[in-house]
C-alpha cells in the first residue's frame, strides 16, 4: 500500500485518552513487532519494535543506547511497499537482564518531528490493530 492508497475515512485524528496513568500524551498504543534498521554515527543498528504509538516507540536491541542520543529509524510497516525513516530521541533504556522471562532489553524512543507521511503510515498502522 503506498501513501496515496491510504483511505483518509478511516484514520480517526482525534486524541485519545492516555493509555496508563501517568503517560502524557499517549495516544493509542499497539504491541506490534516492526522491523526496524537504527542508525546513529556509521553502524546501521538490526532491531525490532515491540509497540508504537504517534509519539514513539519501544525498540528491542541488544545495542547499547544513551538517553538523549538521537537515532534515525527506517520502519518496514506492514502492508507499505516503501520503509518510513523517522528521526527519534532515547528517552530511557532497558538492559539485558539474565533472568528468565524478564522484559527484552532495549529504549524507548520519541519520535522527533516526523513527517507527513510517516505519521500517516503510523496512523494507519495503528486503525489496522485498533482493538473493536
Amino acid at each position: 500500500m503506498s501513501i496515496g492508497a491510504i483511505d483518509r475515512e478511516r484514520i480517526d485524528w482525534t486524541r485519545q485518552p492516555p493509555a496508563r496513568s501517568g503517560r502524557i500524551g499517549v495516544q493509542i498504543r499497539v504491541g506490534v513487532q516492526i522491523p526496524v534498521d537504527m542508525q546513529s554515527g556509521e553502524e546501521p543498528i538490526a532491531a525490532v519494535t515491540r509497540n508504537i504509538s504517534p509519539d514513539g516507540a519501544f525498540v528491542a536491541t541488544r545495542w547499547p543506547l544513551r538517553i538523549g542520543q538521537k537515532v534515525a529509524l527506517r520502519l518496514t510497516i506492514p502492508g507499505f511497499s516503501v520503509p518510513i525513516v523517522v528521526k527519534a530521541e532515547v528517552r530511557w533504556v532497558r538492559a539485558l537482564s539474565a533472568a528468565e522471562g524478564a522484559l527484552p532489553a532495549g529504549a524507548g524512543v520519541r519520535f522527533i518531528s516526523p513527517s507527513i507521511a510517516a505519521s500517516a503510515s503510523i496512523a494507519a498502522l495503528l486503525q489496522a490493530h485498533e482493538m473493536p
